[in-house]
């Protein structure tokens, strides 16, 4: 194929319509299907100022369609939703009030563009970190995620208020989900349990991938570099999941609660979805495998809150270790 652009200028003679199917074919997919839409609210309660640090992916792959014409821009706008963070518009937002009931008033610091990223929605997860979502809310930000279908949420703390005990914040995010994504289908909280700590990792290299906590999944299955964890690091590994599969007792005692209220539409909402607990992984596809001297490639899933391995299949997913034993059999 010729990379001659002039070879190309009976483009524009073409229908409208096939422009657009032909710009639609060229999309190119993120190499992650995790999107961590990464953003901190950080107050300054001296001067009642909030400002935004954003550390949230561009779309690189997406900039020659953005900017090669308005069909190719205009395709890449029906086939991909654009999500961005909004201010309030009249600059300000309350979530407290003084001892005489006089609402604290806190400004958003006129900054650089607010950061914003375009996502599959059928096929992308956007994963969000709880605190600031819930911060970014109570100050009157906003983000549109209709259309959204996958979410998964981290709890990372960027704020003192973070820490301060509060028995209905579980009710609070749940609440706030059905109302800001009314096409989810898929919703995964991430477990903050870890058997040691680990920092937020903003890296937009980074291919993450988000992995159910399932009753098939033990702490047996795990690896360190080399070889099968044992003794304390297994037995750490194993009460973080038995923790993370607790983690749903929450959402049932939330959907009873709607019931015992009589909220039919949110129930109804919560029911059609899927509902898991989950862990936030590294994928490392090995493709220097070569130079290590290997056979072939070993792909593998770096499992953060365990410190430990799994390994997996070229496109992210969990090797199946029963796979074909059937057959086998």
């Amino acid at each position: 194929m010729s990379n001659n652009i002039q070879d190309f200028s009976k483009f524009k003679s073409f229908p409208l319509e096939l422009q657009g199917m032909i710009f639609k074919e060229a999309i190119p997919q993120r190499k992650s299907p995790v999107i961590d839409f990464s953003f901190a609210i950080i107050k300054n309660p001296m001067q009642f100022v909030l400002d935004i640090s954003t550390e949230i992916p561009p779309a690189p792959h997406l900039l020659p369609l953005l900017k090669a014409c308005e069909v190719s821009r205009k395709e890449v706008y029906r086939q991909l939703k654009r999500i961005k963070i909004s201010e309030p518009p009249n600059g300000y937002g309350s979530a407290a009030k003084t001892d005489d009931g006089v609402p604290i008033r806190y400004f958003w610091k006129a900054c650089k563009p607010l950061g914003h990223t375009y996502i599959d929605v059928i096929r992308d997860t956007l994963m969000l970190n709880l605190p600031d979502l819930l911060r970014l809310y109570r100050y009157g930000g906003r983000i549109d995620l209709s259309k959204i279908t996958r979410i998964a949420l981290t709890a990372f703390s960027t704020d003192y208020e973070d820490t301060i005990h509060e028995p209905l914040r579980y009710l609070r995010i749940l609440d706030l989900i059905g109302h800001i994504c009314p096409d989810l289908k898929v919703f995964q909280m991430i477990t903050m349990l870890a058997v040691k700590d680990y920092s937020r990792d903003t890296d937009s290299r980074i291919d993450y991938r988000i992995l159910d906590v399932e009753s098939e999944l033990w702490h047996t299955d795990f690896w360190n570099e080399w070889e099968v964890v044992k003794s304390e690091h297994g037995n750490r590994i194993r009460n973080v999941l038995d923790g993370a599969k607790r983690m749903s007792r929450g959402y049932y005692q939330y959907m009873s609660l709607l019931k015992e209220l009589r909220r039919t539409k949110d129930l109804k909402f919560w029911k059609r979805l899927r509902y898991t607990a989950a862990l936030n992984c590294k994928f490392d596809d090995d493709r220097n495998w070569r130079s290590s001297g290997k056979r072939a490639p070993e792909p593998r899933l770096y499992i953060l809150a365990l410190d430990a391995w799994l390994p997996a299949y070229e496109d992210g997913t969990v090797l199946d270790k029963y796979k074909g034993l059937a057959t086998d059999l």
